[in-house]
Protein backbone atom coordinates (compact mmCIF):
# COMPACT_ATOMS: atom_id res chain seq x y z
CA UNK A 1 0.00 0.00 0.00
CA UNK A 2 3.15 2.46 0.46
CA UNK A 3 3.75 2.33 -2.83
CA UNK A 4 0.62 3.41 -3.79
CA UNK A 5 0.37 6.50 -1.42
CA UNK A 6 1.71 9.11 -4.08
CA UNK A 7 -0.94 8.02 -6.84
CA UNK A 8 -3.40 8.27 -4.10
CA UNK A 9 -2.37 11.84 -3.64
CA UNK A 10 -3.25 12.71 -7.44
CA UNK A 11 -6.92 10.99 -7.00
CA UNK A 12 -7.85 13.22 -4.23
CA UNK A 13 -6.05 16.02 -5.63
CA UNK A 14 -8.41 15.52 -8.76
CA UNK A 15 -11.25 14.89 -6.26
CA UNK A 16 -10.56 18.42 -4.21
CA UNK A 17 -10.54 20.42 -7.59
CA UNK A 18 -13.23 18.79 -9.19
CA UNK A 19 -16.01 19.88 -6.55
CA UNK A 20 -14.39 23.38 -6.63
CA UNK A 21 -15.50 23.90 -9.69
CA UNK A 22 -19.43 23.84 -8.32
CA UNK A 23 -21.02 25.63 -12.06
CA UNK A 24 -19.15 22.63 -13.42
CA UNK A 25 -20.63 20.18 -11.80
CA UNK A 26 -24.31 21.79 -11.99
CA UNK A 27 -24.21 21.24 -15.46
CA UNK A 28 -23.01 18.11 -15.79
CA UNK A 29 -25.83 16.90 -13.24
CA UNK A 30 -28.14 18.65 -15.66
CA UNK A 31 -26.41 16.97 -18.92
CA UNK A 32 -26.74 13.68 -17.66
CA UNK A 33 -30.42 14.18 -16.45
CA UNK A 34 -31.55 15.59 -20.09
CA UNK A 35 -29.81 12.60 -21.52
CA UNK A 36 -31.43 9.93 -19.28
CA UNK A 37 -34.82 11.32 -19.61
CA UNK A 38 -34.51 11.78 -23.32
CA UNK A 39 -33.33 8.06 -23.33
CA UNK A 40 -36.63 7.22 -21.39
CA UNK A 41 -39.24 9.00 -23.31
CA UNK A 42 -38.08 7.94 -26.28
CA UNK A 43 -38.41 4.47 -25.20
CA UNK A 44 -41.77 5.01 -23.74
CA UNK A 45 -42.88 6.44 -27.66
CA UNK A 46 -41.33 3.67 -29.65
CA UNK A 47 -43.01 1.16 -26.71
CA UNK A 48 -46.30 3.20 -27.29
CA UNK A 49 -46.05 3.23 -30.87
CA UNK A 50 -45.56 -0.65 -31.28
CA UNK A 51 -48.38 -3.12 -30.77
CA UNK A 52 -46.54 -5.79 -28.84
CA UNK A 53 -45.38 -5.21 -25.45
CA UNK A 54 -42.35 -6.97 -25.73
CA UNK A 55 -39.59 -5.94 -28.07
CA UNK A 56 -36.57 -8.17 -28.36
CA UNK A 57 -37.05 -9.54 -25.13
CA UNK A 58 -37.81 -6.29 -23.10
CA UNK A 59 -40.72 -4.85 -21.69
CA UNK A 60 -41.05 -1.05 -21.11
CA UNK A 61 -40.44 -1.82 -17.77
CA UNK A 62 -37.26 -3.40 -18.43
CA UNK A 63 -35.71 -1.23 -20.80
CA UNK A 64 -36.25 1.47 -18.27
CA UNK A 65 -34.76 -0.35 -15.65
CA UNK A 66 -31.87 -1.42 -18.73
CA UNK A 67 -30.95 2.20 -19.29
CA UNK A 68 -31.23 3.67 -15.82
CA UNK A 69 -28.75 0.83 -14.94
CA UNK A 70 -26.43 1.04 -18.08
CA UNK A 71 -26.15 4.85 -17.19
CA UNK A 72 -25.35 4.12 -13.64
CA UNK A 73 -22.76 1.66 -14.75
CA UNK A 74 -21.39 4.01 -17.36
CA UNK A 75 -20.76 6.48 -14.38
CA UNK A 76 -18.95 3.67 -12.28
CA UNK A 77 -16.64 2.85 -14.65
CA UNK A 78 -16.28 6.46 -16.02
CA UNK A 79 -12.52 6.93 -17.27
CA UNK A 80 -11.37 9.45 -19.60
CA UNK A 81 -7.89 9.64 -19.94
CA UNK A 82 -7.91 10.78 -23.56
CA UNK A 83 -8.27 14.88 -21.91
CA UNK A 84 -5.36 14.38 -19.78
CA UNK A 85 -3.28 13.14 -22.35
CA UNK A 86 -4.46 15.86 -24.41
CA UNK A 87 -3.59 19.08 -22.15
CA UNK A 88 -0.39 17.57 -20.89
CA UNK A 89 0.84 17.09 -24.37
CA UNK A 90 -0.03 20.30 -25.75
CA UNK A 91 0.96 22.01 -22.29
CA UNK A 92 4.39 20.04 -22.19
CA UNK A 93 3.60 19.14 -18.35
CA UNK A 94 3.56 15.38 -19.65
CA UNK A 95 7.84 16.84 -19.53
CA UNK A 96 7.87 17.22 -16.04
CA UNK A 97 5.42 14.06 -15.37
CA UNK A 98 7.87 11.66 -16.67
CA UNK A 99 11.11 12.46 -14.28
CA UNK A 100 9.08 12.02 -11.24
CA UNK A 101 9.46 8.83 -9.35
CA UNK A 102 5.84 7.70 -10.12
CA UNK A 103 4.94 6.46 -13.44
CA UNK A 104 2.70 8.64 -15.51
CA UNK A 105 0.44 6.11 -17.13
CA UNK A 106 -0.87 5.41 -13.38
CA UNK A 107 -0.79 8.84 -12.07
CA UNK A 108 -3.24 9.53 -15.06
CA UNK A 109 -5.11 6.49 -13.97
CA UNK A 110 -5.65 7.80 -10.32
CA UNK A 111 -6.11 11.08 -11.88
CA UNK A 112 -8.98 9.89 -13.19
CA UNK A 113 -10.20 7.94 -10.26
CA UNK A 114 -10.69 11.04 -8.63
CA UNK A 115 -13.06 12.40 -11.43
CA UNK A 116 -14.58 8.94 -11.41
CA UNK A 117 -15.37 9.56 -7.28
CA UNK A 118 -17.33 12.69 -8.03
CA UNK A 119 -19.46 10.92 -11.09
CA UNK A 120 -20.04 8.12 -8.78
CA UNK A 121 -20.90 11.03 -5.91
CA UNK A 122 -23.15 13.21 -8.11
CA UNK A 123 -24.29 10.94 -11.02
CA UNK A 124 -24.12 7.30 -9.48
CA UNK A 125 -25.96 7.28 -5.86
CA UNK A 126 -28.91 9.44 -7.34
CA UNK A 127 -29.38 6.83 -9.72
CA UNK A 128 -29.60 4.20 -7.56
CA UNK A 129 -32.46 6.40 -5.84
CA UNK A 130 -33.98 6.59 -8.49
CA UNK A 131 -33.26 2.52 -9.72
CA UNK A 132 -34.65 1.74 -6.02
CA UNK A 133 -37.95 3.86 -6.76
CA UNK A 134 -38.74 2.92 -9.84
CA UNK A 135 -38.07 -1.31 -9.15
CA UNK A 136 -40.75 -0.62 -6.29
CA UNK A 137 -43.54 1.35 -8.01
CA UNK A 138 -43.05 -0.31 -11.17
CA UNK A 139 -43.91 -3.95 -11.88
CA UNK A 140 -40.79 -4.41 -14.04
CA UNK A 141 -40.23 -8.04 -13.80
CA UNK A 142 -36.28 -7.48 -12.76
CA UNK A 143 -35.57 -8.94 -9.47
CA UNK A 144 -31.77 -8.43 -8.20
CA UNK A 145 -30.75 -11.15 -6.09
CA UNK A 146 -27.71 -10.61 -3.59
CA UNK A 147 -25.32 -12.88 -5.61
CA UNK A 148 -26.34 -10.68 -8.65
CA UNK A 149 -25.19 -7.58 -6.93
CA UNK A 150 -22.32 -9.17 -6.26
CA UNK A 151 -20.81 -9.77 -9.16
CA UNK A 152 -22.07 -7.07 -10.89
CA UNK A 153 -19.42 -4.94 -8.25
CA UNK A 154 -16.45 -7.51 -9.31
CA UNK A 155 -17.60 -6.92 -12.77
CA UNK A 156 -17.70 -3.05 -12.17
CA UNK A 157 -13.95 -3.06 -11.11
CA UNK A 158 -12.90 -5.38 -14.05
CA UNK A 159 -14.94 -2.69 -16.05
CA UNK A 160 -13.56 0.46 -14.64
CA UNK A 161 -10.01 -1.36 -15.45
CA UNK A 162 -10.96 -2.47 -18.88
CA UNK A 163 -12.50 1.06 -19.34
CA UNK A 164 -8.95 3.26 -18.27
CA UNK A 165 -6.46 1.14 -20.66
CA UNK A 166 -8.81 0.90 -23.23
CA UNK A 167 -8.95 4.53 -23.47
CA UNK A 168 -5.41 5.48 -22.73
CA UNK A 169 -4.76 2.92 -25.48
CA UNK A 170 -6.59 4.71 -27.89
CA UNK A 171 -5.20 8.09 -26.31
CA UNK A 172 -1.53 7.30 -27.23
CA UNK A 173 -2.58 7.79 -30.52
CA UNK A 174 -2.55 12.20 -29.86
CA UNK A 175 1.13 11.84 -29.65
CA UNK A 176 1.38 10.24 -33.51
CA UNK A 177 -1.90 12.24 -34.93
CA UNK A 178 -2.01 15.35 -32.85
CA UNK A 179 -6.09 15.86 -33.50
CA UNK A 180 -7.63 15.77 -30.29
CA UNK A 181 -11.08 17.30 -30.91
CA UNK A 182 -11.62 14.37 -33.59
CA UNK A 183 -9.92 11.71 -31.30
CA UNK A 184 -12.66 12.75 -28.62
CA UNK A 185 -15.23 12.19 -31.31
CA UNK A 186 -14.17 9.25 -32.83
CA UNK A 187 -13.86 7.42 -29.63
CA UNK A 188 -17.07 8.52 -27.76
CA UNK A 189 -18.91 7.72 -30.90
CA UNK A 190 -17.19 3.75 -30.85
CA UNK A 191 -18.03 3.61 -27.47
CA UNK A 192 -22.02 4.78 -27.68
CA UNK A 193 -22.40 2.10 -30.44
CA UNK A 194 -20.97 -1.05 -29.67
CA UNK A 195 -21.24 -0.89 -25.62
CA UNK A 196 -24.72 -1.41 -25.57
CA UNK A 197 -25.48 2.56 -23.70
CA UNK A 198 -27.62 3.80 -26.90
CA UNK A 199 -29.67 0.35 -27.18
CA UNK A 200 -29.42 -3.43 -26.62
CA UNK A 201 -27.03 -5.32 -28.01
CA UNK A 202 -29.77 -7.68 -28.58
CA UNK A 203 -30.88 -5.32 -31.30
CA UNK A 204 -28.18 -5.95 -33.63
CA UNK A 205 -27.78 -8.03 -36.50
CA UNK A 206 -26.55 -11.18 -35.22
CA UNK A 207 -22.93 -10.76 -37.04
CA UNK A 208 -22.51 -7.16 -35.74
CA UNK A 209 -23.60 -8.49 -32.10
CA UNK A 210 -21.21 -10.98 -32.10
CA UNK A 211 -18.48 -8.39 -33.09
CA UNK A 212 -19.89 -5.78 -30.48
CA UNK A 213 -19.94 -8.64 -27.54
CA UNK A 214 -16.22 -9.62 -28.60
CA UNK A 215 -15.05 -6.02 -28.28
CA UNK A 216 -13.94 -3.90 -24.91
CA UNK A 217 -16.57 -1.35 -24.96
CA UNK A 218 -19.50 -4.20 -24.42
CA UNK A 219 -17.26 -5.61 -21.55
CA UNK A 220 -17.35 -1.88 -19.63
CA UNK A 221 -21.12 -0.82 -20.18
CA UNK A 222 -23.69 -3.81 -21.54
CA UNK A 223 -22.12 -7.05 -19.51
CA UNK A 224 -22.15 -5.99 -16.12
CA UNK A 225 -25.72 -4.12 -16.71
CA UNK A 226 -26.61 -7.27 -18.10
CA UNK A 227 -25.46 -9.31 -14.89
CA UNK A 228 -27.16 -6.59 -12.29
CA UNK A 229 -30.61 -7.56 -14.17
CA UNK A 230 -30.02 -10.94 -14.42
CA UNK A 231 -29.81 -11.53 -18.14
CA UNK A 232 -26.44 -13.22 -17.86
CA UNK A 233 -26.93 -16.85 -16.39
CA UNK A 234 -24.90 -20.13 -16.10
CA UNK A 235 -21.65 -20.49 -18.61
CA UNK A 236 -22.91 -17.30 -20.48
CA UNK A 237 -21.81 -15.40 -17.42
CA UNK A 238 -18.88 -16.93 -16.40
CA UNK A 239 -17.93 -16.18 -20.29
CA UNK A 240 -18.38 -12.59 -20.24
CA UNK A 241 -16.63 -12.34 -16.69
CA UNK A 242 -13.84 -14.34 -17.84
CA UNK A 243 -13.70 -12.24 -21.42
CA UNK A 244 -13.69 -9.35 -18.80
CA UNK A 245 -10.57 -10.52 -17.15
CA UNK A 246 -8.52 -11.57 -20.44
CA UNK A 247 -9.75 -7.69 -21.38
CA UNK A 248 -8.95 -6.10 -18.16
CA UNK A 249 -5.19 -8.56 -18.30
CA UNK A 250 -4.52 -7.91 -21.78
CA UNK A 251 -5.13 -4.43 -21.89
CA UNK A 252 -2.65 -3.58 -19.15
CA UNK A 253 0.04 -5.57 -20.49
CA UNK A 254 -0.29 -4.31 -24.08
CA UNK A 255 -1.10 -0.26 -22.85
CA UNK A 256 1.87 -0.67 -20.75
CA UNK A 257 4.41 -2.12 -23.76
CA UNK A 258 2.79 0.37 -26.17
CA UNK A 259 3.38 3.42 -23.72
CA UNK A 260 6.77 2.23 -23.20
CA UNK A 261 7.27 2.38 -26.25
CA UNK A 262 6.13 5.55 -27.19
CA UNK A 263 8.08 7.87 -24.46
CA UNK A 264 11.00 6.60 -25.78
CA UNK A 265 10.32 8.93 -29.00
CA UNK A 266 7.73 11.25 -27.76
CA UNK A 267 8.13 15.09 -28.50
CA UNK A 268 6.98 17.31 -26.13
CA UNK A 269 4.71 20.75 -26.83
CA UNK A 270 5.15 23.48 -25.17
CA UNK A 271 8.45 22.98 -23.38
Amino acid sequence: MSTLKPYWAYAKATFTVGLAYRLHILFWVLSDIVQVSVLLLIWTAIFNSSSASTIQGYTLGQMMIYNLVIYMTGSFAFMRPLWDLAEDHYDGKIAMSLIKPTKYLYEVFFRNLGNNFIGNLIISLPLVTVLVGVSLTMNTGVTYTVANVGLYVVSIILALVISFFSNFLFATMIFLTDATFGMMQLNEAVIKIFSGSMIPLTFFPGWLRAIAEILPYASVYSVPTLILIGRLNGMDLWSALGLQVAWAVGLVIVTNLVWNRIIERLKVHGG
